[in-house]
């Protein structure tokens, strides 16, 4: 099966890639079959980034040739013309989203902290204001003198009707 992919070149920390068409069972940068382009991630200047051979990668599609993911969103910064420097390469604009969003993830989580303790400190509160209330309740209830709870009135005492057994049987 053949493979679009990148062949590394370049010197050691100054990475340089060739966009080849190349056999899968072959080492990364072995023997490929056609160059189709360069992928230069370091270009500054005036220098050209991404450079592709659109008809013979064309060609290599239609004969069943499946590009990597890398080379996939290569061909599609190269298809919406993203072939200068000028431009955020992928890997910077993933940087500076990180970098924002580690900032905003931050704040976040400073805010949710804040309204949790403030959550926290209006139920301590209300609970201080429970106990205080009860508190008071209690000592009114202690305070208030017997006099003047309701007085019971006497009930008058039920009759006691004997039944002619109890009276025979004395």
């Amino acid at each position: 099966m053949v493979v679009i992919r990148l062949s590394r070149g370049g010197a050691k920390k100054r990475p340089f890639y060739h966009i080849v068409a190349a056999d899968r069972r072959r080492s990364r940068d072995g023997r490929y079959i056609e160059k189709l382009g360069y992928f230069n991630p370091l270009a500054a200047g005036g220098e050209t980034r991404l450079s592709i051979d659109k008809d013979r990668l064309e060609y290599w599609q239609n004969q069943g040739a499946q590009p990597s993911e890398r080379v996939q969103s290569l061909i599609k910064d190269f298809a919406q013309g993203k072939t200068n420097p000028d431009m955020l390469t992928r890997t910077e604009a993933v940087a500076e989203q990180r970098k924002t969003g580690a900032a905003a993830s931050a704040k976040k989580a400073k805010a949710e902290k804040a309204a949790e303790e403030a959550a926290k400190a209006e139920e301590a509160k209300a609970e201080a204001a429970k106990t205080k209330e009860a508190a008071k309740e209690e000592a009114k209830a202690e305070a208030a003198p017997a006099a003047d709870a309701p007085k019971e009135e006497a009930k008058p005492a039920e009759e006691v009707k004997e039944t002619p057994e109890e009276k025979s049987g004395e």
